[in-house]
């Protein structure tokens, strides 16, 4: 009998850690996994809206502002529409997406076509304007002291920002960072007709942090003749200005107590020319009718 209850025990045991080992391995599989690059799994951000707390309860870390002024209507309307979304309040080791925040930019949302810059060219684009959205956030964390986990360059070199200090974004690239304080943080983004604000609030810095790009080569556009038989033969016409490239470094410097204590470096990058594109005339002039005696 006492035989059959250790039998009983044992195989009690046994199920019990089975159970326990099935429970874990469950979770392991389920569990959604928060990784620096995943970023498939980064979950949304909370918005302040539905929040207690308000930026009145933090100090201003950082605040960054680029212009639109000259933008188009459309470009406008994707930029106050873009910037609407960064109404978010993330804890300490929470990520942030700015794809995920913001959403996909369709026609369906909201946003309309504008210029974008598409494999070294511009083109109309529906979202045309959001990069800029993103770059201004990107500036504002880099100078927050925030850690940048992924941030990708435009081919070209954008006007609102100094080189090395953009940010695309696009379907297939994101712009992310975390919240690498030891407080919550909290993003508002402000938007007029032409410039656009972003604030970063937390808890208070012991450090100020600036950011400093040098430009380390030209890299000179290639001029490219068409010809044209509609304008006269010999007559030059610019089609496209043309814009040099460059290669870029972007550093931060750090300042305590007001005195230069030191600098990272934390991008190199390479930005492409645009061609200069002239026109050459090639329709023949006609020639006078020779006078008949």
């Amino acid at each position: 009998m006492s035989h059959t209850n250790n039998v009983k025990k044992v195989a009690f045991i046994f199920s019990v850690i089975f159970a326990v080992a099935l429970i874990l391995f469950s979770f392991s599989f389920y569990a959604e996994p928060v990784f620096a690059y995943n970023f498939q799994n980064v979950p949304l951000v909370h918005d302040t809206d539905n929040e207690k707390n308000t930026q009145s309860d933090f100090v201003l870390r950082a605040k960054f502002s680029t212009k639109f002024a000259t933008s188009s209507p459309n470009r406008k309307h994707n930029i106050k529409l873009a910037a609407s979304k960064l109404n978010v309040k993330l804890f300490p080791d929470e990520i942030f997406s700015f794809n995920k925040t913001v959403g996909a930019r369709s026609l369906e949302r909201g946003f309309l076509p504008a210029h974008i810059i598409l494999d070294g060219e511009f083109v109309d684009g529906v979202g045309g304007g959001v990069c800029q959205v993103s770059t201004t956030l990107y500036n504002c964390a880099l100078l927050a002291d925030l850690e940048i986990l992924f941030v990708r360059r435009h081919s070209l070199a954008v006007s609102y920002v100094p080189s090395s200090f953009d940010a695309m974004v696009s379907s297939g690239s994101d712009f992310v960072f975390t919240n690498s304080t030891a407080s919550p943080i909290i993003i508002k983004a402000i938007a007029t007709d032409d410039e656009l604000t972003i604030y970063i609030y937390g808890d208070i810095m012991t450090r100020k942090l600036v950011a400093r790009s040098v430009v380390t080569k030209t890299l000179p556009y290639v001029v490219e003749e068409i010809e044209d038989n509609t304008m006269p033969e010999g007559e030059k016409q610019t089609i496209s200005r043309g814009k040099n490239g460059l290669r870029s470094v972007g550093y931060i410097d750090i300042y305590e107590n007001g005195n230069l204590i030191g600098s990272q470096l934390i991008r190199k990058d390479i930005y492409k020319s645009q061609k200069r594109i002239v026109a050459i005339g090639t329709k023949s002039l006609d020639t006078e009718p020779q006078a008949v005696n």
